[in-house]
This record gives structure tokens, sequence and C-alpha cells, in this order.
């Protein structure tokens, strides 16, 4: 007997699930041209299970609430006559849609029914999978920080972007790529979202090529896409800083001096040998960063010895690292100031490469690696001024 060939089981195979992903759009396509407020969905492509997608009242056992979207499973499966009978009960479901807006109570008995129409347990909403991850994420993390910095990390890193996640659905990628590209290219915020829903998918399960999908879909994010045009000169920094308000000129002045990340502004102690010490309670731990280039003298003629943050920003503050960020960006509202708080650790590390520093060495007071400084920085840097320092070097 022969052996079909794997390759053309592939081909059988992807040729199958096409046709499959075409009809679930001819489905939903006439669903929609016919003003239906229901679509069939598969929430989880690992659980091949068709469901309802509408907007529908709470349930009886349910705190009552405005309607939202649920997800409605069916027994049938992901098949040809599957997509059929479930465009049938879409229609069924959209008649009671709208004898519900019509004052009709709905009939949740109907669609809670074990031989087909009961909403799905067995794929987890997005709030049980993100509750999940973050015993995990504590778990991890509880030996090497304190309990506090661990919770303002997790909520500047994930909890503040799953919140933009419809955490009452079920689980499922679609969702996921759709907020992420929701982003605007070229963003930290569509940067951020994607490595929040790249954890989510990891944590599922999620095959190798998926997980790190979803880190190409945030890499439209990166800082070597900014524009060295948006960094200010040192100059213009200078003497906008002058216009800060007293209180909150510190902070400026060692983000300019010393290249921090503003969340590193907390513990941080600028030393007695100019050298400045950020605390082990921040993203990449203990560190010693040095100042720019020929300019450590600004230490003593702007007074910056020590920590002097306004007081009401003590290090034991249970607030998340972006609190500081949003005060420094009030700050600079308040002055009229366009560029952004981390425009000054570009700053920083730009004059750090005209200045001829080490590029070991400068990765290492930025708390950064030597890989990342290189393809962030250094392309910034014009054919002209790279020439100019070849010249310096061979002179």
């Amino acid at each position: 007997m022969a052996t079909i060939p794997a390759t053309h089981l592939l081909v059988r195979s992807t040729r199958h699930e096409l046709a499959l992903e075409t009809q679930l759009e001819t489905v939903n396509s006439r669903l929609k041209e016919a003003k239906r407020r229901v679509r069939v969905v598969i929430p989880s492509k690992r659980h091949r299970t068709l469901h309802l997608r509408a907007t529908l009242p709470a349930q009886r056992n349910e705190v009552q609430g405005p309607p939202k979207r649920r997800y409605i499973k069916l027994s049938v499966g992901y098949t040809a006559q599957g997509m059929e009978e479930a465009e049938r009960l879409a229609i069924a479901l959209n008649q009671d849609i709208i004898d519900w807006r019509n004052g009709r109570l709905f009939d949740w008995d109907r669609w809670m029914k074990p031989e087909g129409r009961r909403r799905s347990d067995e794929v987890p909403s997005f709030a049980d999978c993100i509750q999940k991850l973050k015993v995990q994420w504590f778990e991890e993390r509880r030996e090497h920080h304190r309990p506090q910095t661990v919770r303002r990390y997790w909520q500047t890193d994930r909890g503040s972007y799953f919140r933009k996640l419809d955490l009452q659905s079920p689980y499922n990628l679609g969702h996921m790529r759709d907020v992420v590209m929701a982003h605007p290219l070229n963003s930290s915020s569509r940067k951020k979202m994607a490595f929040a829903c790249r954890a989510l998918a990891k944590l599922m399960g999620e095959p190798f090529d998926v997980v790190e999908e979803f880190a190409e879909l945030g890499r439209g994010y990166g800082k070597k896409q900014l524009n060295p045009r948006d960094i200010p000169s040192d100059q213009q920094i200078l003497r906008d800083i002058e216009r800060i308000e007293d209180e909150w000129q510190w902070a400026f002045r060692v983000l300019y001096l010393y290249g921090l990340r503003p969340h590193e502004l907390w513990g941080c102690e600028v030393l007695e040998n100019s050298l400045l010490r950020v605390d082990d309670d921040t993203k990449t731990g203990l560190r010693i960063a040095m100042p720019r280039a020929g300019q450590k003298e600004k230490i003593q003629e702007w007074n910056l010895l020590g920590n002097q943050l306004p007081k009401w920003f003590g290090v034991d503050a249970e607030v998340p690292q972006q609190t500081i960020s949003n005060q420094l960006t009030k700050m600079r509202g308040k002055a009229q100031i366009d560029w952004s708080n981390y425009s000054l650790r570009h700053a920083w590390a730009i004059s750090s490469i005209k200045a001829g520093i080490n590029i070991r060495l400068a990765s290492q007071s930025l708390g950064h690696t030597v890989s990342e400084h290189e393809t962030t920085y250094l392309h910034w840097i014009s054919e002209q001024e790279m020439l100019d320092q070849m010249i310096q070097v061979v002179s």
C-alpha cells in the first residue's frame, strides 16, 4: 500500500484550513450584510470551538449592569456543516436580541442549555489568564524585589496595558493582535502592549512562532526610529530647565547630567566622587552612573549631591513608577517645554558617542546592553561626525 508523502498531507491540510476560513468569512459577511448583530467566531484556534459573539444583557445570576460583549459556545464543530448550523443559530440569536431590545426579557435559559448553546467554560477569559500570569509574575520576583516594587512594575509593564483587552471575553489571539495594532506605529505604547500580550500567549502555551509574532508586532517601535531632530540640543535643554519650578530642577538636572530613566530618580544618590548610585530597586538593579563628559563641575554649580526629590516622593511610596514621569511631564507642560522626559537620556547617549566614550562604559552607565546602545544611537551620528571621530583617533 502506497504511503502518502508528508508534503502532500500538509498541502491537503492547508487547503482544508483555507476553505474553512473562507467559509467562516462568508458566513460573517452574510450576517453583516443582513445587519444582524451576531458573529460566528473561534476565540482560540487551539480549541477549534465555534462561538457566537454578540452584545448581550447580564445573566440573572450576575450583577446587573450595562450590556457587554459575550461569547456563547456552540456544540457544533469547526467544519463546513458546523458553520452552516452556527449561521442558523446566529440568526436565531439575532432575533432574540431584537425582541430583547423591544422590551422582552432575554431568554438566557435557551442559550445556556448543555446540549449546545451554553457559554464556554473551556476557554478561560482574559481576566482569568491575566490573574494566572500575575501570580506567576509575583512568584518569580518576590525574592529579588520589595513587594511594592513588584506591584509597581506589574502596573506599568503589564496591568495598565491588559486593561485595554476585553477582560470578560474568552482568551483569543485575534483580539490581542487587534488591540496591539490599534496603537500607533513606532510608539512606546505599541511596544509595551505587544510584549504584555506576548507574555500572555507564552503563558497559554502558544507555539513559539505565535509568541514571537507579538514581539514582531511591537518592533515597529524602537528608539532607532526616533528622529534625531526631535532631541533638543544641550543648550536648549539647559535653557528650558531654568524655566522649571525650583522644586523639580534637581530632578531634571540629574536626568540631563546622568541620563537616568525617570523612575530611577527614586532612591538614587549623587556621590561625592561625582558618580551616581542607582538604587537596586529599579528596572536594571544597582549600578553606578557617570556624569556627562567634561561637565562634572555642574554637580557643585547646581548643588546636586544626595537625593533632592520633593519629600512627598519618598522611595517607599507605593505608587507606580509612571507617577514620577507624570509629575515631570506636568512640570514640562507648565514651562511649555516640548521635548519628552526620555529626551534627556537620549541626549546623554548621543553626547557620549560624540565625546568618544567607550561604548561598553557608556552602556553600563545607562543600564542597558552594548547591542541596544549600538542599534539605538550609533546611527544617529552623521557620516561627517563619524569621519571627524576617525580622523581624531588616527591623528
